[in-house]
Parts: C-alpha cells; structure tokens; sequence
C-alpha cells in the first residue's frame, strides 16, 4: 500500500451526519445503523448508497478515548445522530467496502487518536475528512473484498466450531457436577469402601445424627443461637436419586452459623496493601472469589473487623440483579486484600464434618440453580434476593465423610483436564483471529 497515491477521505467521500433519534425511532422495515454490534429497524430511511458508518462519539465515554465498531451498510437505510455516514462520491475510484476493512483495521491508529474532549469524548467530521487513505487500482480493491470475505467466511466457520465446542465442554462441566453431586462419580469408590451403618465416614445418616448432636451441644454451651426447626424435606422438593448410603437434609441443618455482612459507605479509589474494602457481589456470582471485585472503605482498621473475610470462608451472595445469582456463592482459596462482607453478602460457617467444597459443588449445579431460580419468581422486586431462611432451607444430598473428600478429589482432577480443553480453544479461536489480523496487515502495509 505504500507505493499507491494517497488522498484524503474528504476528497474521496461525502460525510453526512445520521439524522435517526436511536431511542426514539419507530421500528419498520429499514435498517438502522447504530453505534453497538447490533442493528436496529425504522419505519424511514435517510441513505440509499454504499456507506461506512462511523460513530462520533467514544464507545467508552466517561473521557476514554475508544472505539468498538466501525459498519459497512449498503441500499436503503437510516443512520442514528451520533453516526456519520462516509459515501464514495465515485465508485470505481474508492470501494466503501474496501474503505471499511482499511478503516476497521487503522481506527485505533488514525481514528481514536483524533477524537476530542474531556468529558464527552467526539469526533469531529472535519478532522474524519483529512484522515489519508491509499488508492489503489478499483479492481485491485474489488479483488482485496472477494479474498476478504472468503477468509472471513472460513474464520467464521471455525469460530462457529470453537464456540460448539465450547458449548460442549460447558455441558460436560454441569454433568460432572450432577453426577457428583449425586453420587454418580464415585460408585466405585463405594463399591470398595460399602456402608457401615453407624460410620459417618460411609454412613451419611450417622454423619447428620453426628452434626445434630454436636449443635445441639454447641446451643448448650451458648456458643451457639438455638434455630427455628427447618420443615421435613417433601418428596416434591428432591430433584434426582442419591445412593442409599447418603442422605438428604436441609443445607441449614449442616451449617452452624451463618452471618449477613453490613452497609458500608465507601469512598472512591482502589483498595490497597493496608486499606480495607467492601466486596462487590461480582466478587462472588462467578463462583469464583475476584478479590479486586471491591470498593475503598478505609485506609485504617475499621471498627467492623468482625466482618472481616478469611481464607476459607464460603461466602453467598444474597442479592442480586439477575436471576439466578442470588444465592450462588464462593469458596475464597486465596487472598492478599483486607476485605470485609458487604451487607448483600453471607458468611456461612458450615460443621467441620462438612466439606465447604461439597457445598460449592453443589451451589454450583443445575439442580441448586433451578432452587434459587424459583425462589426470585415468587417475587415481583426486579432485585432477586435470597433470604437467610431460604438459604439455610435449600435441600441438599449429604454424603457420607470419607466419600466427601472422594467426591473432590475426582471433581478437581476431572475439572483440571477440561480446563485444559477450555484453553485449547480459546488458543484455537484466538489463532483463528490473528491468521484474519495477518492477512489485513500484509495487504494493507
């Protein structure tokens, strides 16, 4: 590209401002380009031409430069205000196809850079004007569009095949949970180590009597609130079988104490070495614990340190505003932060004949997801909240000691090679991207 004429975007094309209110246009059987991935329909139509669209306005905002998409439209369609449309004014001089890929592949080189303001961050379509492009030969670009589009159909036969995949070793994942958690994996372990009635390490139901009673010595000894009794489990409430030698109990009746953390005002900043902050619930709805998921409290050692999170802790989160993720909790395994519990967040403390991995597994299923689900449709608030009597009534199979730390053993192995399989696409997809970034630089440079 090097060796071919250069002229400027102003003098190739005409640049108009969209003229589509984006919120307010009445749907009908016209496109509208707008500034996200997606299209949206008007009733009317502004351009009847081959266009690139290009949004004036930061994709970020809050006075970042960036911009996430630029589009190639063509025939009738309509334009939101905050776009321009840049429109060949000859056709066998400049292809508006071949302008797109050129512009898509420089934006962050000769767009970005040019955008302007401290708070709303614009474009200004005089300086979109002397943006300079090289020309070469029409047919030579006509032929760029054809490779182009060739290699971006393979790519997107791949990415299509990656993401079944993906889809695949997902579904693979819930089925090693399910059949962990319902003793699927581990028949044969029960096979070489059978129930002994009365063992809790083989006898789930010996191991509840255990718990019960070291509770009920606990509330003798004050250390513990005695409970409301948690209701008989109904037939209609177990979702799947479980082998004889386990049991099914509320979640309540294995945890000894679970603790709601508390409404702090924070400040703005970042929390560091010595500060202590406030976890988000986005800390815990992954299933995984982001410590940096946080918000300043204090730079000193607050009054609250109470609710203070230690290695260890199963951590629910109690509110949320999407479906299913009240309710779903964490097992923090590392931490380097002072962080304390947020009031939309408990603190379970769960019998120490109770694995807190057992429990993450299970939170992490199908099944404890269908019981939190239908726990936010009983209610109209668009906040889904779990209650503590919800959390603590949640069924839940109990399997015996030993077969506990079976059951994680096997789950932890068999996770770390689909994790393994997991990186393999993502490195297969991203491979896949990059061949396309090859092929745009070689012809482009």
């Amino acid at each position: 590209m090097k060796n071919y004429p250069k002229k400027t975007i102003g003098e190739l094309c005409n640049i108009i401002k969209g003229e589509t209110g984006i919120a307010s246009a009445i749907a009908g059987e016209y496109t509208l380009v707008t500034t996200g991935k997606d299209r949206k329909t008007s009733a009317t139509y502004q351009f009847d031409a081959k266009a690139v669209c290009l949004p004036l306005i930061s994709s970020s905002g809050h006075g970042k430069k960036s911009l996430n998409y630029i589009h190639y439209q063509e025939g009738k369609f309509a334009l939101g205000t905050i776009l321009a449309a840049i429109i060949p004014k000859n056709d066998n001089e400049i292809s508006a196809a071949f302008l797109h890929q050129y512009l898509l592949f420089y934006k962050d080189v000769k767009i970005v850079p040019l955008m302007r303001g401290a708070a709303n961050v614009s474009l200004a379509v005089k300086d979109v004007a002397k943006i300079e492009i090289p020309l070469p030969p029409i047919n030579e670009q006509k032929d760029f569009i054809i490779i182009f589009n060739k290699l971006q159909e393979f790519k997107n036969k791949l990415i299509f095949e990656f993401d079944k995949q993906e889809k695949y070793v997902s579904q693979l994942k819930q089925t090693i949970l399910q059949e962990a958690i319902a003793g699927q994996l581990t028949a044969e372990w029960r096979t070489q180590n059978p129930m002994q009635k009365g063992n809790p390490d083989t006898d789930a139901a010996a191991l509840l009597a255990k718990i019960k009673t070291e509770k009920q010595q606990l509330i003798a000894d004050g250390k513990l609130k005695k409970e409301k009794p948690l209701a008989e489990i109904a037939i209609d409430e177990i979702q799947f079988s479980i082998p004889d030698s386990w049991v099914w109990c509320r979640l309540g009746e294995v945890i000894k104490l679970a603790e709601a953390g508390k409404s702090f005002l924070c400040k703005d900043g970042e929390t560091r070495n010595r500060d202590w902050g406030i976890i988000k619930t986005s800390a815990i709805t992954s299933g995984i614990f982001f410590e940096s998921e946080n918000k300043l409290y204090s730079e000193s050692i607050p009054e609250e340190i109470k609710y203070k999170i230690e290695i260890g802790d199963l951590i629910f989160c109690r509110a949320s505003g999407s479906k299913g993720l009240a309710g779903l909790c964490c097992l923090v395994e590392s931490l380097s932060l002072n962080l304390l519990l947020s009031d939309k967040t408990i603190r379970v403390k769960l019998s120490d004949l109770v694995l807190p991995e057992i429990v993450n597994l299970y939170n992490k299923s199908d099944s404890s997801r269908k019981y939190r689900i239908s726990l936010s449709t009983q209610k109209s608030t668009s906040m889904n909240n779990v209650t503590r009597g919800e959390l603590l009534g949640e069924p839940f199979p109990l399997s015996p000691l030993a077969e506990q730390k079976a059951i994680v053993e096997k789950v932890d192995r068999l996770m770390n090679i689909i994790d393994q399989l997991e990186q393999q696409i993502k490195h297969r997809k991203q491979l896949a991207e990059d061949l396309m970034q090859t092929v745009l630089r070689e012809a482009f440079e």
